[in-house]
């Protein structure tokens, strides 16, 4: 076997690489040795060809299915993310305790807000209105009256 002709093979759209290359034309070499010392050396088809050829890349490239996992991990910490934080929302509860807990196990973020308003019961938000729309802030005395708008106010009634 010719090294240029394993040069212009491909696999997938792509050449082969270099070891590839290397390791077939050892193995061609020793397939010869054998076939000269008369033990009768073994002839492959195409498909077995091929079928070594892409195990030997297959095991060349070696990470093909880890960035997979990665972004199968990443999506499933951003769902489990999403519901903490709906769980969060529907216990009126604030959304900076996705930051301090744990968010990667849904059931066990559950029992640590448990544990959490057990210690902490102020965590919990109140069901009215926030502070600075509270009654009794602001003026105190109410709305006062806008002279401009006194100034330009109809005169007669309809």
């Amino acid at each position: 076997m010719r090294r240029e002709f394993l040069k212009n093979f491909q696999v997938n759209g792509q050449p082969l690489p270099k070891e590839l290359i290397d390791a077939i034309m050892e193995e061609n070499g020793r397939d010869i040795e054998a076939a000269k010392g008369g033990a009768g050396g073994k002839l492959f088809t195409q498909e077995e060809v091929e079928r070594m050829v892409s195990q030997r890349l297959a095991l060349d490239r070696g990470g093909g299915a880890e960035p997979e996992d990665e972004r199968e991990r990443a999506l499933r910490a951003r769902e489990a993310r999403l519901d903490c934080r709906d769980y969060l929302d529907s216990r009126k509860l604030p959304a900076a305790l996705l930051e301090v807990l744990d968010c990667s196990d849904v059931e066990r973020f559950k029992d640590a807000v448990e544990v959490a308003l057990e210690k902490f019961p102020g965590i919990a938000q109140a069901d009215g209105p926030p502070p600075p729309y509270a009654p009794g802030t602001g003026t105190q005395g109410g709305v006062r009256p806008d002279p401009i708008a006194a100034a330009f106010a109809p005169k007669y009634e309809l």
